[in-house]
C-alpha cells in the first residue's frame, strides 16, 4: 500500500485486487485517524533545530518574510502557522459530521470517485504572493491614469484650492514647465465620457505650436507626451526658439480619439542664449520667478495670466503686485526714510558652454572639460572683479587636428547708489551733468532708466585704448595707411564686417558722449565728437569691404552734419557773430545737399528734417540780423558760397568751378574736401 501524502489515500493496484473493499476503506480510514493524532511540534521541540532547517520548514508552510527572520522568529512563525492549520482541520470536520448519515452514505457511495478525483486535482489555496501581486497591478494602473491624485494629496493637506488649472511656464529658450492641478470629479467626467476607451486610454500632454504671424493664431500639433499620474508637473524640451506654444492635458484612446481636460496659457520662448541650469522644483523658480513670470505671461491680463500668478502665489507662499509691494510689503519704507541698515551685495558667475566631437578631448583653462554623451559641456565657475582671458582647446581623439577659441570677459563692479541719489530718471528728458571722478579727471553721466552712463571727457568715452590707440579709428587709419605704403601696387586695404561692427560700437560710444556735451551747452566738445564721427563716415565709405556695411554708416550723416554745424554755429550766435554763423550754417546746407545727390533723392529733400532743421535756422539768424542786433558786415566768404549755390542751380558748372577754387584758396582747403 502506498500512502500519498494529501486530503486521500492511493491504494496500489495489487492490494486493491486481492482484498475486500470495505477493508481497504478501514485501512484508509485508519491511516486518517493516525495522522489526525500526530501532535503539532512544539516550541521546545522547534528549538532543537537549526535556523536554516526552520528556514525550510516555514517555506514549505507559506510563511511570509521567513529569508529575513530570526531562529526565535521563526520558531514562533512555525508554532503559529501550525496552530492555524490545526483549526482550520476542527472546522473541516464539525462541517462534516452536521450531515449526519446524508453524508456518511454519499462518501460510501462516491469512495472510488472521491479517492481518483483527490490524486488528480488536489484543492489548493491562492498563493498570497500572486493575489498580493495582482493587487499592486490593478494599484498601480489606477495610480497611472489618476491626474488628479498629486492634486488631492495637497487638497488633503489644504495647501491647494480644488479647481482645475494647467499652467505653462518658459524655463529658457529650449525648455517650457507645464503645471496641472485637476480634481477626482474632473477626471472621473473624462472617464465617463470615454466609456469602454477608458480601459485602454493614456494620459498625456499635448504639445500645440501657435502661429504668431497669422490672425486666426492657427494650432500645429508638435507631438504627444506621456504622462503619469504620479507628477503634477513636466518639463518640455522645444526646438526652434523663438517659437509660441501652448499645452493641453487629457486622455487619449488606443483609437487616437483624445479627451482634453484643461489647456494651458501661451507662451514664447526667447532667443537661444546661454542655458540656466534646470532644477526639478520649485527652488529656482522662487529664485528667478520675475524673469520666468515675465517671459510666460505674455497674454497680458487675460484668464491665463492671472493662473500663472495664482500659482506663484501658492507655490511661493507670497504674493506678486507691483515691485514696492510684493518685494517690501504694504507696510514698506517711505521714499524719505532712511534704509542705512540694509545689506545688498551682488555677485556674479560665468557659463562657457559648446560642443565638438564626442570623442574629443577639451580643456579649458588649461584643465580637463568632461564632455557629454552628444558632445556638449558646460563650464561654470567663478567671475572675478577684473578682466580674464580664457583659453579653450579642443583635440581630436587620435590628437591630430586641434582648435583653439580664446573668451576675452572682463567685470567691473560699481555700487552707484550714491551716484543715483537726489537724481531721479525723467522718463522723457535726457538728463546730463559732469562730475569729478575719483581719479580727479572730470567725467560725463547720462541718467539712463536702471542706472547711468559715465564716460571719460577726454580720449575714447569708455576709457580704453584699443591696440594702444587713442581709438579703433586711429588703429584702421594707421593700418590703412601702413598697408598702402608696403603694398602700392596690391588690391586697396578693406574693412571686414567684423571691422565695421566694432567701429559702429565705437561710434555710438561718441554719439552718446556729442549728445551729453550739446545738452551741456559744451559746444566746442560737442564740434570735436562730430567731426570725429563725420571722420568715421568718411572712412567707412571709402574702405568697407561691403556695400551694406557702407550705407549703415552713411544713413547718419545728415544727423551729424547738422549737430556739426550747430555745435559750431551756437557760440558764434552767442557772440552775436551772424555772419559767420550764417556761414557754417550754409556749409552744412550744402553738404546735406550733396548727401541727397549721392543718394539721388534731391527731389525729396523737402522730407530731410535734418535739412529742414538748418534751413529754419538759417532763417532766424538772419531775421536777428535784420533786425539790427548787428550790422550786417561784408563777408567774401559769404558771398563766394552763395554765388557758388546760384551757379550750381543754374547749372553754370564752368562758373561754379571758378568760384569752388577761390573758396578753396581762401579757405585753405584742398581739392576734395568738404567746403
Amino acid at each position: 500500500m502506498d500512502c500519498q501524502e494529501g486530503t486521500g489515500v492511493s491504494i496500489s493496484q495489487g492490494w486493491r485486487s486481492n482484498y475486500p473493499f470495505s477493508l481497504l476503506c478501514l485501512c484508509a480510514d485508519l491511516i486518517r485517524k493516525t495522522r489526525r493524532a500526530v501532535p503539532q511540534m512544539t516550541a521546545a521541540k522547534l528549538q532543537s533545530y537549526t535556523a536554516r532547517d526552520l528556514g525550510q520548514m516555514a517555506k514549505k508552510k507559506g510563511v511570509r518574510g521567513w529569508h529575513s527572520m530570526t531562529k526565535a522568529q521563526l520558531v514562533r512563525a512555525l508554532v503559529k502557522a501550525g496552530q492555524k492549520k490545526s483549526r482550520t482541520t476542527t472546522t473541516k470536520k464539525a462541517s462534516t459530521s452536521k450531515n449526519g448519515v446524508a453524508a456518511k452514505k454519499s462518501t460510501k457511495k462516491s469512495a472510488k470517485p472521491r479517492t481518483k478525483s483527490a490524486k488528480e486535482q488536489p484543492v489548493r489555496k491562492q498563493n498570497p504572493r500572486v493575489k498580493r501581486r495582482l493587487a499592486e497591478v490593478r494599484m498601480r494602473e489606477h495610480w497611472f491614469k489618476n491626474l488628479s491624485a498629486k492634486t488631492e494629496e495637497a487638497n488633503g493637506n489644504g495647501s491647494v484650492e480644488k479647481r482645475d488649472r494647467l499652467v505653462l511656464m518658459v524655463r529658457d529658450a529650449y525648455w517650457l514647465h507645464a503645471h496641472w492641478d485637476l480634481t477626482r470629479q474632473r477626471v472621473e467626467r473624462a472617464r465617463a465620457a470615454m466609456g469602454q476607451n477608458w480601459h485602454d486610454c493614456k494620459p498625456i500632454l499635448r504639445l500645440m505650436k501657435i502661429d504668431t504671424s497669422s490672425h486666426n493664431g492657427a494650432e500645429t500639433l508638435v507631438r504627444d507626451i506621456p504622462i503619469h499620474g504620479g507628477v503634477n508637473n513636466w518639463y518640455i524640451d522645444v526646438q526652434d526658439p523663438p517659437q509660441s506654444y501652448r499645452v493641453e492635458i487629457g486622455y487619449i484612446s488606443a483609437d487616437e480619439q483624445f479627451y482634453s481636460m484643461a489647456r494651458s496659457n501661451i507662451v514664447t520662448t526667447p532667443k537661444a542664449s546661454s542655458s540656466d541650469s534646470i532644477d526639478e522644483n520649485w527652488t529656482d523658480v522662487a529664485e528667478s520667478f520675475e524673469k520666468v513670470y515675465a517671459m510666460s505671461a505674455s497674454s497680458g491680463d487675460g484668464p491665463a495670466s492671472v493662473e500663472l500668478q495664482e500659482l506663484f502665489e501658492e507655490r511661493l507662499r507670497r504674493p506678486m503686485g507691483s515691485p514696492m509691494i510684493s518685494r517690501f510689503g504694504v507696510e514698506a519704507q517711505g521714499v524719505g526714510e532712511s534704509a542705512r541698515g540694509f545689506d545688498f551685495m551682488v555677485d556674479a558667475e560665468l557659463i562657457v558652454y559648446g560642443a565638438t566631437s564626442p570623442n574629443a578631448h577639451v580643456t579649458l583653462q588649461g584643465d580637463p572639460v568632461q564632455l557629454r554623451a552628444d558632445g556638449t559641456f558646460t563650464v561654470r565657475f567663478s567671475m572675478p572683479n577684473c578682466r580674464q582671458v580664457i583659453p579653450v582647446v579642443a583635440s581630436s581623439a587620435n590628437g591630430v587636428e586641434q582648435r583653439t577659441i580664446v573668451l576675452a570677459v572682463e567685470r567691473n563692479t560699481k555700487d552707484i547708489t550714491e551716484a543715483l541719489e537726489g537724481w531721479p530718471f525723467q522718463p522723457n528728458e535726457i538728463s546730463v551733468r559732469l562730475v569729478r571722478g575719483d581719479d580727479g579727471s572730470d567725467k560725463v553721466q547720462l541718467r539712463l532708466d536702471l542706472g547711468l552712463l559715465q564716460m571719460e571727457v577726454e580720449g575714447r568715452p569708455d576709457g580704453q585704448r584699443p591696440h594702444d590707440c587713442d581709438s579703433l579709428l586711429d588703429y584702421f587709419e594707421a593700418k590703412q595707411k601702413q598697408h598702402d605704403t608696403a603694398n602700392p601696387d596690391e588690391a586697396a586695404f578693406q574693412l571686414e564686417p567684423d571691422d565695421c561692427e566694432q567701429l559702429l560700437r565705437e561710434g555710438i560710444q561718441y554719439y552718446h558722449r556729442y549728445l551729453s556735451f550739446w545738452h551741456l551747452d559744451q559746444y566746442e566738445s560737442c564740434a570735436r565728437d562730430t567731426k570725429r564721427n563725420l571722420r568715421l563716415l568718411k572712412f567707412v565709405r571709402q574702405n568697407a569691404r561691403r556695400e551694406r556695411d557702407k550705407l549703415q554708416f552713411d544713413r547718419w550723416r545728415p544727423y551729424l552734419v547738422m549737430m556739426h554745424a550747430r555745435s559750431i554755429g551756437t557760440p558764434l550766435l552767442n557772440d552775436e557773430r551772424f555772419n559767420e554763423a550764417l556761414v557754417t550754417v550754409d556749409d552744412g546746407i550744402a553738404q546735406i545737399r550733396r548727401f541727397l545727390e549721392d543718394y539721388d533723392q534731391t527731389e525729396h529733400a523737402d522730407q530731410c528734417s535734418e535739412l529742414t532743421q538748418l534751413l529754419t535756422w538759417r532763417e532766424e539768424i538772419v531775421q536777428l540780423q535784420d533786425d539790427g542786433q548787428e550790422p550786417a558786415k561784408e563777408d567774401p566768404l559769404l558771398t563766394l558760397r552763395s554765388e557758388l549755390k546760384q551757379a550750381i542751380d543754374q547749372e553754370q558748372f564752368e562758373e561754379a568751378a571758378r568760384i569752388r577754387d577761390e573758396i578753396h584758396r581762401l579757405t585753405g582747403s584742398g581739392p576734395g574736401e568738404k567746403l
